[in-house]
């Protein structure tokens, strides 16, 4: 595992890199802000930041597959430099939609 330090963060290079960033711990440690203050900051810096909840995403996902337009979303959250996807531990990961968000999220970070 790579080292982190704080100027990977404050300066987010860890986005300009498309290395993934990982927060977890405890309910109420704070995780969900400190994602916040880094899309801010990625946003302070010229990046365009989008931040879903996983069940938003896997929501959205599947409304837009039912409505034929999940490319024209798939294309919209592509052209995020950071993606931020909170509260995993939320959505129900066997089988359904919520088994293709980390597949899609991959293939938009290798896009």
């Amino acid at each position: 595992m790579a080292s982190l330090e704080w100027s990977d963060l404050t300066d987010a290079l860890f986005v300009r890199a498309k290395r993934n960033l990982v927060l977890y711990g405890p309910v109420g440690t704070g995780k969900t802000h400190l994602a916040t203050a880094l899309g801010v900051r990625a946003c302070e810096l010229g990046m365009a930041v989008r931040f879903f909840t996983v069940a938003d995403l896997v929501m959205r996902l599947s409304e837009a597959k039912k409505a034929g337009t999940l490319e024209r979303l798939s294309k919209d959250i592509s052209r995020a430099d950071l993606l931020i996807l909170d509260e995993w531990g939320y959505v129900p990961r066997p089988g359904g939609l919520a088994a293709v968000v980390p597949c899609h999220c991959r293939q938009l970070r290798e896009s």
